[in-house]
């Protein structure tokens, strides 16, 4: 007598057997991707306090009773920043001389990232941004409100 196979019996049993292998690895993926993220979370925690460094408290020197100048903003150049001289590094870089410069380089269109000002502009001035304002990005947002105090409409156009 022929015996049709249990194929009903057979097939649920290795359903469950795949489902349950589904749901282990589907575990052990959730899992892994959750100690993922957190070590990932933790390792930028780190880094964030590590670089943010404890402030010193600035000195408290008594100010002079002397009378402010009175200035009229002065546009900067128009011309490309690189070909500037460059001997303001010798005797050393003011608050002033470092907004004005990065003013002019703001203002000129040209590249205003660090690296590129330590190598074409002039000797010493991203150095003295960093001691003078803490971070460079710190004296660029000073140097783009000094730019927007002399350009209220917005920078000259360099067409035409």
């Amino acid at each position: 007598m022929y015996r049709p196979p249990m194929v009903s019996s057979s097939n649920q049993a290795l359903r469950e057997v795949v489902t349950r292998f589904e749901d282990e690895v589907r575990a052990f993926a959730h899992a892994t991707v959750r100690s993922i993220i957190v070590m990932e979370v933790e390792r930028r925690l780190v880094a964030l306090r590590s670089s943010v460094a404890p402030t010193r408290p600035r000195r408290v020197t008594k100010k002079r009773a002397t009378p402010k100048r009175v200035t009229a903003p002065v546009a900067p150049p128009i011309e490309t920043p690189v070909a500037k001289r460059q001997p303001v590094a010798k005797r050393g870089w003011t608050r002033d001389a470092i907004v004005s410069e990065l003013a002019s380089w703001l203002v000129s269109g040209t590249s205003v990232e660090a690296s590129f000002i330590t190598r074409h502009g002039p000797r010493g001035l991203v150095a003295a941004a960093k001691k003078t304002f803490g971070r460079f990005d710190a004296a660029l947002n000073v140097a783009s409100l000094q730019v927007s105090k002399m350009y209220p409409d917005g920078p000259p156009s360099r067409h035409g």
